[in-house]
């Protein structure tokens, strides 16, 4: 059984402002069924309709299986006016089953209007095609927009824009998003700068997370050395109660002793006095008896 084959990035030549231009290409498949599939920006005011192009084939160590460019022409499908669409699969033949990367110079373009517009330019450069897995094109749509494909490259005769787009080295704006061309140069030319991104960001929120837990774990905390605090007071309550009543009644008795001791006192005073006011009465009364009887006798 073959194995799917392990595919290089490829090459496009670009012509700065081009109306039609390559946006990504991949050879796939295995060695006996090899097959190449594009995919293409028509900034045309008409769909694009058939497409005439020339490749080199390269095997895994970077060597030429043509010499001479190999011409395809391909029909069949349709990308409307500002979109960007697959032209199909080419099967590529067995005689480049070592194929792993192809260059692409595209040759003519086809309209649904029967037109036909040149795509090969003197001034044109062959520039790789860089390739996005999904996580990396998910993280540079969401730092980019939705619209944004690949990442910025400045090249010597042009400028990818983070839609795609191949501009002229002298334009600073983009022909087909009107991005700046130093804005999108400066942030959007490195996938690593979103992984970083990414990363501090991750590193933040972690960080908000463990603060929030540890800020909820002392409120746990709290509460929980409060609701001891409440039980430990209401086991100490009845405690402190008992001795509160216990000194009151302490201190009744003292009260109770003391008016006892005073009362004794006066009871005794009286006693004291009572006796005195007899004595004091008798002797009265001697004294009466003893001028009666003297009066008596002088009478």
């Amino acid at each position: 059984m073959e194995r799917k084959i392990i595919s290089l990035p490829c090459g496009a030549s670009v012509g700065g402002d081009s109306f039609v231009q390559v946006m990504a290409a991949e050879v796939s498949g295995i060695k006996s069924n090899l097959k190449l599939e594009m995919e293409v920006m028509n900034l045309h005011s008409r769909a694009l309709v058939a497409l005439d192009y020339e490749v080199v084939f390269y095997n895994s160590i970077l060597e030429k299986l043509n010499n001479d460019t190999y011409i395809i022409s391909q029909k069949d499908f349709v990308i409307p006016s500002g979109d960007i669409g697959s032209i199909g699969k080419f099967f590529i033949p067995g005689e480049f089953s070592d194929a792993r990367k192809v260059d692409i110079i595209l040759v003519r373009g086809f309209f649904e209007d029967g037109n036909a517009l040149d795509l090969k330019y003197e001034n044109s450069e062959m520039v790789v095609l860089e390739a996005l897995d999904n996580k990396q094109k998910s993280l540079l749509k969401d730092k980019a927009g939705e619209d944004a494909i690949s990442l910025a490259q400045n090249n010597d005769l042009s400028w990818r824009c983070v839609c795609g787009y191949f501009n002229d080295k002298n334009s600073n704006v983009c022909g087909n998003c009107e991005r700046s061309k130093t804005e999108v140069l400066e942030k959007y030319s490195s996938i690593d700068i979103f992984i970083k991104d990414e990363e501090k960001t991750d590193v933040i929120e972690e960080e908000i997370a463990d603060d929030v837990f540890e800020k909820q774990s002392d409120l746990d905390n709290i509460d929980t050395v409060a609701q001891a605090t409440i039980e430990t007071q209401g086991k100490n309550k009845p405690k402190k109660d008992k001795v509160k009543k216990e000194k009151k009644i302490k201190v009744k008795k003292e009260k109770t002793n003391k008016t006892e001791s005073k009362m004794n006192g006066i009871i005794l005073k009286f006693k004291s006095l009572e006796k005195k006011s007899k004595l004091l009465l008798s002797g009265s009364f001697i004294l009466l008896l003893g001028s009666i009887l003297i009066w008596l006798l002088f009478r």
